[in-house]
């Protein structure tokens, strides 16, 4: 005498490995969760050292316009490409962010704050000096704050500012 199984019973076994198989591979096992973990921690690293060569390159321009008594052009121009480059990776800092290629402890502690204070206070002071120091000297500059030269900054703020890291009081330069 032989037992056949049912027609439901076959496809729900079917369907059931065919689920299990799909879980499987869409899930990372733990030494593949530790190597993401270190790539998104060597990604933020690199990220940060452009970032930190453009933030003294920043700051050098900006110390030696305002110890000059008569800054020239070309120390403006300095200040303003300087400036430039600096934005640009606070830029590429939000698009790490934004396509989850960072260490989230490193976003949240480190870069958030950073990317908060740029917002907030450092981005809107690099254009008003600029254009006050232009109409001073006279020098051909239309630059202003667009959303659209930082557009990956403000997406950040968009999607970030409302988390406990951004509402966190951070001191900055003042």
């Amino acid at each position: 005498m032989t037992q056949t199984v049912p027609l439901w019973l076959t496809i729900l076994s079917a369907v059931g490995a065919l689920l299990i198989g799909l879980l499987g591979r869409f899930t990372l096992s733990k030494k593949d969760k530790k190597d993401l973990e270190q790539k998104n921690y060597e990604n933020s690293m690199k990220i940060i050292e452009s970032h930190e060569s453009s933030y003294k390159t920043y700051t050098q321009a900006l110390s030696t316009y305002s110890d000059s008594d008569d800054p020239s052009f070309d120390d403006f121009m300095k200040l303003a490409s300087a400036g430039d480059l600096y934005f640009h990776h606070a830029g590429m800092m939000c698009n790490a962010i934004l396509s989850g290629k960072v260490d989230e402890s490193i976003r949240d502690n480190t870069w958030l704050p950073k990317i908060k204070l740029i917002f907030e206070r450092l981005l809107p002071a690099h254009y008003e000096v600029l254009q006050g120091q232009a109409t001073k000297k006279g020098y051909p500059y239309t630059g202003k704050m667009r959303r659209q030269d930082h557009e990956s900054i403000y997406a950040v703020v968009e999607k970030f500012s409302n988390s406990p890291a951004w509402q966190r009081r951070h001191e900055g330069p003042r």
